[in-house]
Order: C-alpha cells, then sequence, then structure tokens
C-alpha cells in the first residue's frame, strides 16, 4: 500500500463523512428556524431557536471549511481536483470502493 492509496482512502472516508455532516448542520439549522418561528412570545422558545441557528450555521461554515481543507489536500497530492459527488473515488489510477454505499 503506497502513500498515495492512503491518502485516497482518507479522502473518500472525509468526503462521505463530510456529505453526512453536511444534511445534519443543515437540518439543525432548520430546526432552529422552525422553532423559532413557532415560538410566538415565548422568549424561552425564541432563545432555544436562535441557539439551534447558531449551532447550524457554526455546523455549516465547518463543514465548508473542512470540505475545502480536503480539496487542497487533494489537489496538492495529486494535482487534481476530486469528484465533487460524494460516493463515488476520485483517485487517480485506482479502483477503491467507498465505505459507505448508497442504498
Amino acid at each position: 500500500m503506497t502513500v498515495s492509496t492512503i491518502i485516497c482512502n482518507i479522502v473518500v472516508v472525509i468526503k462521505q463523512l463530510t456529505s453526512l455532516l453536511f444534511i445534519v448542520a443543515t437540518l439543525v439549522f432548520l430546526w432552529g428556524v422552525i422553532q423559532y418561528v413557532i415560538a410566538g412570545e415565548d422568549e424561552k422558545k425564541v432563545g432555544q431557536g436562535r441557539k439551534y441557528i447558531t449551532y447550524g450555521l457554526f455546523g455549516l461554515f465547518v463543514m465548508l471549511a473542512m470540505w475545502g481543507l480536503v480539496f487542497a489536500i487533494y489537489r496538492t497530492v495529486f494535482g487534481t481536483s476530486p469528484s465533487l459527488l460524494p460516493f463515488t473515488s476520485s483517485c487517480p489510477s485506482q479502483n477503491l470502493t467507498p465505505i459507505l454505499t448508497p442504498s
């Protein structure tokens, strides 16, 4: 197993985890928006909705930064940009199967 293979395997796993975490962060943000809208005049629920919105936005920002970091590392190592699709392997001259496969 070469260093390129190991790095490529790590990139594939990180891409899949990043996609999953984007979904989770988006759901947290949307849940916060829903809580904020239905809170009415209850300050406790409004505060809780704001907290979820903040957490969701922070999570989306972190995931976007992580995704950019993965792209930068991949481009530095392989000289090309990886595929944007989360469940495909874009490793050059290797036929790697992703750990998580869509059902």
